[in-house]
């Protein structure tokens, strides 16, 4: 509806743009084969949860594409979702201050007092306030409405899900994304990006000589202009931290604008310096010539948490399913799941026929950068977004 009514579609987003299927039907405008992406990242058997798809429209135009939807399935079909907000510890002892009728000053005053643990117990008011408030904190306080998610389904969701009215003449489940997700409903997140309204409008001026898939990925006046960090107004790349890591980097291909967006997160922060000395240096130190390959691309550095599940792949005999179960177990803070997922690449390594020592020096690479690696597929399609924009 969108692509035929000249509304703009972004090119993807998350691991929905590794889906094959996805980009013959023209919803994601990246090719997984020509990226390397896995289809696993965002669908396999071993998978206990229905996977988001979530859409870019121009930020002025998104409300049409939803109501298309809505009139297109029926309102008892597409439904948006519900979103809680709970008792936060000031707003606990407010709320339960105004109840009793006490003056906001005084409440001010009793917050400050129980955050410097100065309470005066003989006040028997702001203790039995404080009593009453802590039994609040945390429970749900006021309902909302989340800013993107809607919930599509053949079924008539009048006979399945708790409903109320919504926004824009639309029904709203009563229960939040993950509960609707854990009975299997399908969440697409229709959400709006200003960046797409604004090509809209330059592609409009130049009266629609721009064909945003014909741009070429090589052109060398779009490098030059990142090289002099001219990102004013370029998705995803006009912060002052972005600049100075483009400035140091200076991009001469579009997979430095991916691995850059990868890079570019409080935590793999650390590892920017690395990787741009590398990458002028085009060289790497390597851990095991059987996974060289994989690492190649970025100077030994695990970006992509594809690149982890390729790992478990070639050295392990991990499948794919499997190695997606690894990626999502080693990310976790739990200390029994980390114990477990060692050893279950260690023994399918040994039984891959590997030594012991190189399979231990491989998992202690992959555990370092088990909260740094990123979803390579969301990371291609931002940046052909930001290259397109550039």
């Amino acid at each position: 509806f969108a692509k035929q009514n000249d509304i703009l579609v972004g090119p993807g987003r998350g691991s929905a743009a590794g889906s094959l299927v996805a980009y013959s039907l023209g919803i994601t405008d990246v090719d997984p084969i020509k990226y390397d992406l896995l289809f696993e990242r965002f669908l396999n058997k071993e998978r206990q949860t229905m996977p988001d798809i979530d859409l870019d429209f121009p930020d002025n135009k998104r409300d049409l594409v939803i109501e298309y939807v809505k009139n297109k399935y029926g309102k008892n079909h597409v439904v948006s979702i519900s979103t809680f907000t709970t008792f936060a510890f000031k707003s606990s002892i407010r709320d339960v201050g105004r109840i009793m009728k006490l003056d906001p000053t005084r409440v001010s005053a009793i917050i400050k007092s129980i955050e410097s643990n100065k309470l005066d117990s003989s006040d028997l008011e702001a203790v039995e306030l404080k009593r009453v408030a802590e039994k609040l904190e945390g429970l749900p306080r006021q309902t909302g409405t989340h800013a993107a998610g809607i919930i599509l389904s053949k079924q008539d969701l009048t006979k399945y899900v708790p409903l109320q009215e919504g926004p824009h003449d639309m029904l709203q489940s009563q229960l939040e994304a993950s509960d609707l997700e854990s009975l299997g409903f399908l969440k697409i997140d229709f959400l709006g990006l200003r960046n797409l309204s604004i090509i809209e409008e330059v592609i409009k001026k130049e009266d629609g000589k721009i064909k945003l898939n014909e741009i070429p990925l090589d052109d060398q006046a779009t490098f030059e202009t990142l090289r002099r960090v001219d990102t004013t107004g370029i998705f995803q790349l006009e912060s002052p931290g972005m600049r100075n890591v483009i400035g140091k980097l200076k991009p001469e291909h579009f997979e430095d604008l991916v691995a850059i967006l990868a890079l570019f997160r409080p935590g793999p922060l650390d590892f920017i310096d690395t990787y741009i000395k590398r990458r002028h240096q085009g060289t790497f130190d390597s851990i095991d010539p059987s996974i060289d390959e994989i690492l190649r691309p970025t100077f030994g550095i695990i970006v992509y948490q594809e690149q982890i599940m390729k790992i478990a792949q070639v050295f392990a005999g991990f499948s794919l399913s499997e190695a997606d179960l690894l990626r999502r177990g080693i990310a976790k803070k739990d200390e029994e799941i980390l114990k477990n997922e060692k050893q279950r690449f260690i023994d399918r390594s040994l039984t891959n026929g590997r030594n012991e020592q190189t399979t231990l020096k491989i998992y202690e690479y992959i555990e370092r950068f088990k909260d740094y690696g990123f979803n390579r597929s969301h990371s291609v399609a931002y940046a052909l977004l930001a290259y397109q924009m550039a």
